[in-house]
């Protein structure tokens, strides 16, 4: 899970604040934010289940890849819901 991502620090000793989960933001259009990458496109909402749906996917050079990504939305099993968001992009859960 994401807890933050630092790039640059204005001096030595920088003060540092975690939020457990981070807050997530939203552009004008209503899309998730990714914290780390600053993009909406790969922002999918984890929904919680016993039974989540993994999907093949096959590529024309043959190379099988699984995805938890299924109708719109990340698919986890896990009985507390710790983060509300996916970014498949940086792979990270926020």
């Amino acid at each position: 899970m994401l807890l933050a991502s630092l790039t640059s620090f204005e001096n030595d000793t920088p003060e540092i604040t975690f939020y457990l989960p981070c807050n997530s933001k939203k552009n004008s259009a209503g899309k998730t934010i990714c914290p780390k990458c600053k993009r909406t496109d790969k922002v999918y909402p984890i929904e919680y289940g016993n039974e989540p749906v993994t999907t093949v996917r096959i590529s024309k050079s043959g190379d099988t890849t699984y995805s938890h990504i299924y109708k719109g939305t990340y698919q986890e099993s896990c009985v507390s819901q710790p983060a509300k968001y996916y970014c498949d992009r940086d792979k990270v859960k926020f």
